[in-house]
């Protein structure tokens, strides 16, 4: 019973955000979800190779969510986040590699919050900056 109460709580308060929230407030809300996720994120991979550490990988997520908000798809902000974030977590995984066969595995450990995170939800952002909350919210509802 106490997950469907939080469940419908979770609902009510996503639907007043996509609704009644503006523009920055909104963007703070998604960018908390990108650190929340990034943190359920390293407590679900604690048994994998992960040299990186997690605030780190939850501000390259964080960068690149905000970078695809306000530049939208294809735009230089956004491939510039990318890439420094790729290269960034890349070289701590390999400064604090240990060695071992996980190289390959470290990196993209630490790169794929960015991908799996921080791309959606910042896309969140630009569907409801473009087509309203109304957009997000079909979309939301599709899901």
């Amino acid at each position: 019973m106490t997950r469907v109460v939080s469940g419908a709580v979770m609902v009510i308060l996503a639907v007043a955000v996509v609704w009644f929230a503006p523009p920055l407030l909104f963007l703070l809300v998604a960018q908390l979800l990108v650190i929340l996720g990034c943190r359920e994120y390293a407590s679900l991979s604690q048994g994998a190779p992960r040299t990186v550490p997690v605030m780190l990988v939850a501000a390259a997520a964080v960068a690149c969510s905000v970078a695809l908000a306000r530049g939208g798809p294809g735009s230089p902000v956004l491939l510039l986040a990318l890439l420094t974030t790729l290269v960034v977590l890349g070289t701590v995984s390999l400064f604090t590699w240990d060695g071992g066969p996980q190289a390959l595995a470290s990196i993209a450990g630490a790169v794929f919050p960015t991908l799996y995170l921080g791309l959606p939800i910042g896309a969140l952002i630009v569907i409801r900056d473009r087509q309203g909350a109304a957009g997000l919210f079909l979309l939301m509802l599709t899901v």
